[in-house]
């Protein structure tokens, strides 16, 4: 049981908001003041984890903590299951000289969405070279493409993969379902919008030929806005063999 732990009391945040604001500023991973929503949502994960879990080990993230006389604290948790190691971050306050759970953050879900992206860009480049240079426009078109793209004997010695398809494989396990054209999960929704554009050849001389650019951009967008927003565009000018690169922001604090 968990009420007995946290600064929750139902609905209410136990910790005055005046207090909060000023023992509080400047804490990394928390925006604004404390919900109950998100701490249930790393909570539920945590008792996926399973009465076999154990925890591996408990890290003091002091430069997370704001400089404010002891009454908050933030660990870093590693909860050992099946596979590898869940990471979790607990932020904890004192309250009339007990400690409470005030917030729990899903590092593990953060690393899964970044490596979801990841995937995404492996399976966009085989997508891309089987299609003579356009992007998939979405993750259905994405998905659609899943037979031809595994079964290429051609991508497959130019040593290109579609990870895509495994992560299809376990939407069940992973909680993820079909919302239209994005993938939403406890955590984040994911999403792949494509453009193709004709643009005259930057080839001297060209008589007014055009040709085909595509780009892409892919998104993973947290349900709460402590959790960071993941993305990463591919320009029309990009090249094959360019690394990912996978950019994160985090949600200001008035918008909690």
């Amino acid at each position: 049981p968990l009420d007995e732990l946290i600064a929750f009391e139902k609905s209410r945040f136990l910790v005055p908001e005046s207090l909060w604001n000023e023992a509080g500023n400047g804490l990394e991973g928390v925006v604004g003041v404390p919900a109950r929503d998100e701490l249930e949502l790393a909570s539920t994960a945590l008792r996926r984890a399973g009465e076999g879990s154990r925890l591996e080990g408990i890290v003091p993230v002091r430069d997370a903590a704001p400089r404010s006389a002891g009454a908050l604290a933030v660990l870093d948790l590693a909860i050992g299951a099946k596979g590898k190691p869940e990471r979790y971050r607990l932020t904890a306050a004192k309250i009339n000289g007990r400690w409470f759970v005030a917030h729990l953050l899903s590092l593990s879900a953060e690393d899964d969405a970044k490596a979801f992206l990841e995937d995404l860009f492996e399976s966009q480049k085989s997508f891309y070279a089987f299609h003579s240079g356009k992007y998939a426009r979405s993750l259905l078109e994405l998905a659609s493409a899943r037979k031809d793209l595994e079964g290429s004997e051609n991508l497959k010695a130019a040593g290109l993969t579609f990870p895509f398809g495994a992560r299809l494989d376990r939407l069940e396990r992973d909680q993820l379902s079909w919302s239209e054209d994005e993938l939403r999960g406890p955590f984040f929704s994911y999403r792949v919008v494509g453009d193709v554009a004709m643009v005259p050849k930057e080839l001297p001389k060209t008589g007014g030929e055009m040709e085909t650019k595509s780009s892409w951009r892919a998104t993973a967008t947290p349900r709460t806005p402590s959790y960071r927003t993941f993305s990463l565009k591919v320009s029309d000018k990009a090249k094959l063999d360019d690394p990912v690169e996978i950019k994160a922001t985090r949600a200001q604090a008035n918008e909690k």
